[in-house]
């Protein structure tokens, strides 16, 4: 990707390893046509002109020199759904032109050029010529070739690189000319062809660098540009970082690449990218990671963009946005959703009185009025897009799914979203309450009875997981509380909504305990219920997509138990008594790990076994850090110290033991043949075994490995361990045994 004798490239998503213009002469040999009915610069071609006839569109003519014609105007499948060219390969030979009107481009000393392509069938492509003297004979005309790649994949589409024209005289035509044997042919589609005046940029100084930043300027006097907006991009780069990277899939950004900032005035934005609007103050590069900026100077500008700061944010959003999305191998990039992602990102929220004028006159929100953005600084159309993005943030979609092809959103969810957080009256309508350290509240005025309490109960896990799993986020989450279970179901299109969810790694939803308040019950349920549900977004970081069931639940379980301070829930033994029993000999199985978080007959409580589970980690394998470490290496098992076969028969052992269940004979043997007997005095443990002692090793409460003895002694001694908590796991042959030690 390039553009020739240009510094910097602005906006667009272009095909690298695209050559440079080469030269190709064809015979010269006659007049050539006048050019008093050019078209005027900039002149841009996105197809979707009146067909004159066959052979004739408004602003090219086809020139066929054998075969038939093939160049043909069709619907829908040029960029984004609009009208393109399209040239067909054929069983005929072909030699087929296809010859823009002249332009003029009298005084200009440089023009650039540009087009979109798509193809399939990676054969012959057509060749892109122009000329300054053409009379109607192709043959008869002296063509200059820009050479193009066509790219890596088929049925795509890429944007050429820009080719630069020097000194192109007073009046150009393009061609296209396609010239191939039977069946060797491309198909071919073609689409916004544009030919713009180009005046070099001022090379750019680098004036400043912060941690994943550089900064560049070309404006006298300026070089200091970037002192105030620096901070707030680094905040910015890790909330967003923090928001999409997860273990066990790209990060959003290369910790090894710096984004470049480009600061440069207007006009040099309006001289390279033509027609821009004149509220707008930046452009992105998603795949060279540059942003460019100008100046805030007019009074449109300032409503946009309020300050720099603001204007930065929210082009490095859809940068960063952008960059996600192709992590997501998807290349849509459309601007009403990059620009109200942008402005939503900078701190812009819709307004109530915009969004109730549109819905008044359109009781049925129209989508497609949001993807026009022809008049995006006006309140009303700025409002209503922002609403796309803020109702995906706080139904269900959340940061880790919004995008524009959220069509079930759009569909479903949307018309809900605006009615019950801005239709509603003052007192029921869902709204930002409050903003605490960690967490942004939105609620109904009705529910505020008992927010402080749910507010306290998500304060408080947060300060608990954080602790303990050792993870600090590096954003706020949003809770949204749902007044009615029927709100529920409409703002998350699940069928029934009568407790709570969590959504990606930033959104927990929650029925209002209004709905079905007890005083009794309340803390243990609500307090239990929030933590659990904001566990679920809090994992979202250890690994991508923890599996659901025995393992998401069960690990939400017994956080939340943790975070409570309660002890395993004894009342429900009777369910470890059952599985072992009647469900076991109902199909019967010999249970194991497997087949308790496979579930496979859908009778198992798998949020109680779960709990469990992790539960023996816990005491037997290391603290929450473990815990953490074993999701984020993909659910590695050696992280524990231990095979996978060690950890099921481990597992299955602890809950045989939690309700009296006999362990293997051999286990069972080991267990009681052991005898500890500390000597604090000498600071020596002693180990005595009735059976062969094979291995012996010592674990401190956070899972580290701090001895390991090897020996074929019945007597193992360890001497210099110093006060603290251990567990001590015994192995004779195959079988081993785990014991907690306290030396005081």
């Amino acid at each position: 990707m390039g553009i020739k004798n240009l510094q910097l490239v602005i906006f667009g998503l272009l095909v690298s390893g695209m050559s440079f213009s080469q030269t190709t002469k064809l015979t010269s040999k006659s007049e050539f046509l006048n050019s008093t009915n050019a078209q005027e610069l900039p002149f841009l071609d996105d197809f979707e002109e009146t067909i004159v006839n066959d052979a004739i569109f408004q602003n090219w003519t086809t020139r066929n020199l054998e075969g038939w014609h093939y160049w043909h105007m069709v619907f829908y499948q040029g960029v984004n759904g609009s009208q393109c060219m399209r040239f067909e390969n054929t069983d005929l030979v072909q030699n087929d032109w296809l010859v823009s009107n002249p332009i003029n481009c009298a005084e200009v000393e440089n023009l650039k050029v540009n087009f979109s392509h798509l193809y399939h069938a990676n054969k012959v492509p057509p060749k892109l010529y122009y000329t300054n003297q053409y009379n109607g004979n192709t043959s008869e005309s002296t063509w200059t070739e820009l050479s193009y790649s066509f790219g890596e994949n088929e049925n795509q589409w890429y944007a050429s690189e820009d080719f630069i024209i020097e000194n192109p005289g007073d009046v150009i035509y393009f061609a296209f000319h396609y010239q191939a044997a039977a069946n060797e042919g491309s198909y071919f589609l073609l689409d916004n062809f544009s030919v713009k005046e180009y005046i070099p940029i001022v090379p750019f100084e680098l004036v400043g660098t912060s941690e994943h930043f550089e900064f560049y300027t070309n404006i006298s006097g300026e070089e200091n540009f970037y002192v105030d907006i620096q901070k707030e991009l680094e905040i910015h780069f890790l909330k967003l970082s923090s928001l999409w990277n997860r273990p066990g899939i790209e990060n959003v950004f290369n910790e090894n690449e710096k984004i470049k900032i480009y600061y440069s005035e207007k006009s040099a934005i309006d001289k390279v990218m033509v027609e821009t609007p004149n509220w707008k103050n930046g452009f992105h590069d998603v795949e060279k990671l540059e942003l460019f900026l100008s100046p805030i100077s007019t009074t449109n500008q300032e409503i946009y963009y309020t300050n720099l700061q603001n204007l930065v944010i929210n082009e490095f959003s859809q940068l960063a946005i952008s960059k996600k999305f192709l992590r997501e191998n998807s290349n849509y990039f459309p601007a009403y959703f990059l620009e109200g992602f942008g402005l939503y990102e900078m701190g812009v929220r819709p307004r109530r009185d915009s969004i109730i004028k549109y819905l008044n006159e359109n009781p049925v929100p129209d989508f497609n009025f949001l993807k026009d953005t022809a008049n995006i600084s006006t309140t009303l159309k700025k409002d209503l897009i922002l609403s796309n993005i803020e109702g995906q943030l706080l139904t269900t979609w959340s940061y880790s799914a919004v995008g524009p092809g959220a069509s079930s959103f759009i569909q479903g969810q949307w018309p809900d979203y605006l009615k019950y957080f801005y239709q509603y009256p003052e007192q029921d309508r869902i709204k930002l309450h409050h903003e605490s350290s960690h967490f942004n509240f939105y609620l109904a005025e009705s529910d505020t009875n008992h927010f402080s309490e749910y507010m306290t109960y998500f304060e408080d896990a947060y300060i608990f997981f954080t602790e303990n799993y050792s993870y600090i986020p590096e954003h706020r989450f949003n809770v949204v509380i749902m007044p009615t279970e029927q709100i529920g179901m409409d703002l998350t299109g699940y069928s029934r909504f009568n407790g709570g969810a969590g959504c990606g790694g930033d959104l927990n939803l929650m029925l209002s305990p209004n709905y079905n308040f007890n005083q009794e019950t309340y803390d243990v349920f609500y307090a239990g219920m929030s933590a659990h549900e904001f566990f679920h977004i809090y994992y979202n970081h250890f690994m991508w997509e923890i599996p659901g069931g025995f393992w998401a639940e069960g690990s939400a379980d017994f956080s939340a138990r943790h975070s409570l301070g309660e002890d395993i829930r004894r009342e429900r033994f009777w369910m470890i008594k059952w599985t072992f029993n009647e469900y076991a000999e109902k199909y019967n199985v010999e249970l194991d790990l497997e087949h308790i978080s496979t579930n496979p007959n859908l009778e198992l409580d798998i949020y109680y076994l779960g709990d469990m589970f992790f539960e023996y980690l816990y005491i037997n394998h290391g603290g929450f850090e473990k815990i953490r470490e074993f999701f984020n290496n993909g659910m590695d098992y050696s992280v524990f110290n231990a095979s996978y076969d060690e950890i099921d028969t481990g597992y299955i052992n602890y809950l045989k033991s939690l309700v009296g269940i006999p362990l293997n004979v051999e286990e069972e043997q080991l267990k009681h043949a052991i005898l500890f007997y500390p000597n604090p005095t000498a600071n020596i443990l002693t180990i005595k075994s009735e059976l062969p002692i094979t291995k012996v090793e010592v674990y401190s409460v956070l899972g580290q490995k701090v001895i390991e003895i090897n020996s074929n002694f019945k007597v193992i001694s360890i001497e210099s361990l110093s006060n603290g908590i251990y567990m001590v796991k015994i192995f004779s042959e195959e079988v081993y045994t785990i014991k907690k030690m306290i030396k005081k």
